[in-house]
């Protein structure tokens, strides 16, 4: 006895769940039945889509795409983003994701907020209206890769975009990572940038991120701090700085940022992200207290050395003002003009 059309459904969502992908209907009648299904659920009613036979709602977060709310609902954006792309690469194969999409494939520190758009690249002379969540990028150079098979644009016409688009803090935090993250040579990066970027709109502002961009920052957090620092106009810290534990001098300490203030006091900062106390890889078997108390220990061990400790989250940062306040009071100074962006 063949399988019901419920039963078929079921088994296609959890395959196209394993893949880490919205499910893609093969034909028309099951297109169909996924929109009546999907109908039913907004109308508060379940329907039969839950692995086993459990009782699960569909949704469709694209056109011509579906997922289960409860798997769906599950994702981070970044993850849902991913979802969405795979996806739409079974619908059209010869799209070439491009900016941010093309990012989040190629694994480059991308800020949930950019992904609400899926980005494909287009020649210059093509149709270039956006249409509901599809945004049409011009790309004038032809040079693409490919990631799990899904064509994105060179991770080089990737970041001058990104760098074009974002703003000041996250294209400083996506040229980071392609560094860190990508292994990419700053100079081809400024080579590529100087051939290709000519009269691009926001090609200022990506030149000014690329002149400070480093490999060092350990993630966007760090990237995001510097780069309110740089349009701030406050003189910036070494990064990453190893520093012998005075209490137990066969230890080392690394701060994520070292400021030596002209009058010989020393600032190190340290960006208070959830990560640190949340990720089980950097917790490295340590339960979050006992992360806690580590990082007491460690900036007691700081101060002992005579260094002020400056200590602030992703959300001071973003908060600028804020952040601005904080690092007036631990004095660091503004060696050149706040910039303003036109």
């Amino acid at each position: 006895m063949g399988k019901t059309l419920d039963e078929r459904l079921s088994i296609r969502f959890a395959s196209a769940e394993a893949a880490g992908s919205c499910l893609v209907p093969l034909d028309e009648t099951e297109r169909r039945a996924l929109l009546r299904r999907k109908r039913a659920s907004g109308n508060g009613g379940e329907v039969n889509g839950g692995t086993g036979g459990g009782k699960g709602s569909i949704l469709s977060p694209h056109p011509g795409l579906f997922a289960r709310e409860t798997w769906w609902n599950g994702l981070n954006p970044l993850e849902r983003h991913i979802a969405l792309l795979r996806g739409l690469h079974c619908v059209h194969p010869n799209w070439v994701f491009a900016a941010f999409s093309a990012a989040a494939l190629l694994g480059l520190d991308v800020s949930y907020g950019l992904l609400e758009n899926v980005c494909i690249a287009v020649k210059p002379g093509s149709y270039t209206k956006d249409e509901g969540s599809l945004r049409r990028i011009v790309v004038r150079t032809g040079r693409t890769t490919k990631i799990e098979g899904i064509p994105v644009t060179h991770p080089l016409q990737t970041l001058l975009d990104c760098a074009c688009l974002a703003d000041f803090p996250n294209a400083l935090a996506m040229l980071d990572s392609g560094l860190r993250d990508l292994k990419m040579y700053d100079e081809s990066i400024k080579i590529y940038v100087q051939m290709n970027g000519r009269g691009r709109k926001g090609i200022a502002k990506a030149r000014l991120a690329i002149q400070h961009m480093s490999g060092k920052s350990a993630n966007g957090g760090e990237s995001k701090a510097r780069a309110v620092m740089i349009e701030e106009g406050f003189m910036l810290p070494e990064q990453q700085v190893e520093l012998t534990d005075p209490v137990e001098p066969w230890r080392t300490f690394i701060v994520d940022f070292l400021w030596r203030l002209p009058d010989g006091t020393l600032v190190a900062g340290e960006h208070d992200g959830r990560e640190k106390m949340e990720n089980p890889e950097m917790l490295n078997g340590k339960t979050t207290a006992e992360a806690f108390r580590d990082e007491r220990e460690r900036e007691s061990h700081l101060t002992a050395r005579g260094l002020r400790v400056l200590r602030f989250t992703p959300e001071q940062v973003r908060r600028r003002e804020e952040f601005v306040r904080l690092l007036e009071a631990f004095e660091i100074p503004r060696v050149r003009k706040p910039i303003a962006w036109r």
